[in-house]
């Protein structure tokens, strides 16, 4: 790679509300997206699928529910929960929480039963 290959490489600086296409109206930029599709030779493609993508791979690699919404403009948790399923580690960590009551500690009862009150011992 030549010396100034890395500086193409790097994003322009983003400076207030940039925007990808420059504005927020998809007839400013449908025809140049659907000249890309066809020199592309991609039927069943949609602008939208971009977006999903972006999404799903951001869940993927740690953004959380609430950064996902921001990034996405929603205005509830509710519209991103679709994304959910794709990150089962904050379900993994939820569970892990719980894991010391549930493994059995050295002396054979868990510390859930280590912790019991006398009173209520065998009464289950």
């Amino acid at each position: 790679m030549n010396e100034t290959a890395p500086d193409s490489l790097d994003p322009p600086a983003v400076q207030g509300d940039a925007l990808v296409f420059g504005t927020r109206s998809w007839y400013a930029f449908r025809k140049s997206w659907e000249a890309a599709l066809e020199a592309a030779q991609l039927d069943g493609f949609h602008f939208h699928d971009r977006r999903h993508t972006f999404a799903s791979w951001a869940i993927q690699r740690g953004a959380t529910l609430p950064e996902l919404k921001d990034l996405l403009g929603h205005s509830s948790l509710a519209m991103v929960m679709r994304y959910a399923h794709l990150a089962p580690e904050h379900l993994r960590a939820a569970v892990s929480r719980v894991d010391d009551v549930m493994v059995p500690a050295r002396s054979g009862k868990n510390r859930a039963e280590e912790a019991e009150p006398e009173s209520l011992k065998g009464s289950r």
